[in-house]
């Protein structure tokens, strides 16, 4: 009898055992980072043995929370035992972090590059079998005319860009090495018109380093001319490219320069004042002349029936400059009123016209 009643509460008890769910431990549940090099590659790709390019390599955190430590990234380029090393900082879960190498490998042959990202395993990971990546590449053997100097020439600024006869004009040009090997020194040239050419001496030049030219000239008769800039003038260095040793700026002088001081609009804002109200009597004036005015003039403001003016400094302006002006008002009548602006009221400027010099503006004051 005992026997069966042991039997029996033993079978109950393996029959409730089934019955307790022992806790699954999801992957979800998995609070650590993991740092993974989802991407290795060059650029520009296929370079040559006078290239430089960029390694790059990219690190993602594929884990459920943010590296707690700042680690390192190690770079193997070829067959090298020395890393170039990068600082990884804190990445947040789904994020990645960039890093870039600017390598020259001068040699021509296959190459590859290895990146393994915290080697010293300060960041407890839920993977470690992803923290490195390879990347095989060739590099190509450059032609023998890579190796040699490129002079560019270019002019790049003429002052003033309507010059008059009685101007002083002023060129800049520039000799630039676009070549991958220092250049030596050499003469550059500077011809305007038909004129003789300026010879300048330009000192040996890095890759990437320019020479700045200047030139001061005065051409007393109009018409249209042309500046050229030569590099290697007298054609003493073998460069890669010789197409671009040349480079001209067509221009053209005039001969009826003077200033031209021009009354181009008055106006009021806000329009329909009424009494009591401020408002501005705006005004603006222009040169439309191709002469820049040496000195400083006046512009006058008449308001309604006064004959003493608001008057304003003008300084000197330059060819197709404006200036702008505004003097608030307000009336104490309704009425019509009249505004007139009157430009060089002394007569200092010489201009080419003086009966743009002036305009007139009615309106109403509610």
């Amino acid at each position: 009898m005992y026997k069966k009643i042991s039997i029996l509460i033993l079978l109950l008890f393996f029959v409730s055992l089934s019955f307790i769910q022992v806790p699954q431990v999801s992957a979800n549940t998995d609070n650590r980072p993991d740092l993974e090099i989802t991407s290795i590659w060059i650029w520009p790709k296929n370079p040559t043995s006078r290239d430089w390019f960029d390694i790059r390599v990219r690190v993602r955190n594929t884990g459920n929370n943010v590296t707690k430590k700042h680690t390192t990234l190690n770079l193997y380029v070829g067959g090298s035992s020395t890393p170039y090393s990068f600082i990884i900082g804190f990445i947040q879960p789904g994020r990645d972090q960039t890093t870039v190498k600017r390598i020259l490998l001068d040699k021509a042959g296959n190459y590859r590059a290895r990146a393994v990202v915290d080697p010293g395993k300060l960041i407890i990971e839920k993977r470690e079998d992803n923290n490195s990546k390879e990347l095989r590449f060739k590099v190509k053997q450059a032609s023998s005319q890579d190796y040699l100097p490129e002079l560019e020439a270019s002019v790049y600024k003429q002052e003033p860009n309507e010059p008059c006869t009685d101007d002083t004009i002023n060129f800049t040009g520039r000799i630039t090495n676009k070549g991958v090997v220092k250049s030596p020194d050499s003469v550059a040239a500077i011809q305007v018109g038909g004129a003789r050419p300026v010879r300048i001496f330009v000192p040996p030049l890095e890759p990437n380093e320019s020479k700045r030219l200047t030139l001061t000239k005065n051409l007393p008769t109009p018409g249209k001319y042309k500046v050229t800039v030569v590099a290697d003038y007298y054609n003493r260095i073998i460069e890669y490219n010789e197409k671009n040793n040349t480079d001209s700026l067509n221009f053209e002088v005039f001969g009826d320069c003077c200033v031209d001081y021009y009354v181009s609009s008055v106006w009021i804002w806000p329009k329909n004042p009424k009494v009591g109200e401020n408002f501005d009597i705006r005004m603006r004036v222009s040169n439309r002349g191709k002469k820049a005015a040496t000195k400083s003039t006046t512009v006058s403001l008449f308001i309604g029936g006064s004959t003493v003016p608001v008057t304003f400094t003008l300084n000197p302006l330059a060819p197709k400059k404006e200036w702008t002006k505004y003097h608030t008002v307000s009336f104490s009548r309704a009425g019509i009123y009249k505004t007139r602006i009157l430009v060089d009221r002394e007569r200092k400027i010489t201009e080419c016209r003086k009966d743009n010099n002036e305009k007139s503006l009615t309106f109403r004051v509610k």
